[in-house]
């Protein structure tokens, strides 16, 4: 079944959230199936998911996972309790940050609350329901 019609299985629906937060669906993961997606596919695989390209960050993510164990060690010490979603989220925002734009995410304006509350509204938004993804007239409207 998905042999015959793989093409149509292919794309994601063109809902009016992930449409807003991607720019018209200029990103790999809401693009439509087609010649775009098959060249920012084929980008991000020879140019981020490497082996060679993951393996060059292995000291940012050994860096920022032993600052992590660090921090949870001090807590123990004094026996202060912590949250291991806001770790795990701070860790990969930290991980990402520094791969990214080569910064240490601490000690910036932009700090983790803040950042998990970017992610958050973006998530809210991704899984928002539109009245115009459901009746398209109506989104002419609006």
């Amino acid at each position: 079944m998905l042999r015959i019609h793989d093409l149509e299985c292919c794309s994601r629906p063109p809902l009016t959230g992930p449409k807003r937060l991607t720019y018209n669906f200029q990103d790999v993961a809401f693009a439509p199936y087609g010649h775009y997606w098959k060249e920012m596919r084929k980008i991000c695989v020879a140019e981020l998911f490497s082996m060679k390209r993951v393996q060059s960050f292995q000291s940012v993510r050994q860096e920022e996972v032993d600052l992590l164990i660090k921090s949870v060690s001090g807590s123990a010490t004094l026996a202060n309790p912590i949250d291991l979603s806001k770790c795990s989220f701070s860790l990969t925002a930290s991980i990402i940050f520094r791969i990214v734009f080569g910064k240490q995410f601490q000690g910036i304006e932009l700090d983790n609350d803040k950042l998990q509350k970017l992610v958050f509204e973006a998530e809210a938004m991704l899984g928002s329901f539109c009245a115009s993804d459901f009746l398209p007239y109506v989104g002419k409207v609006i």
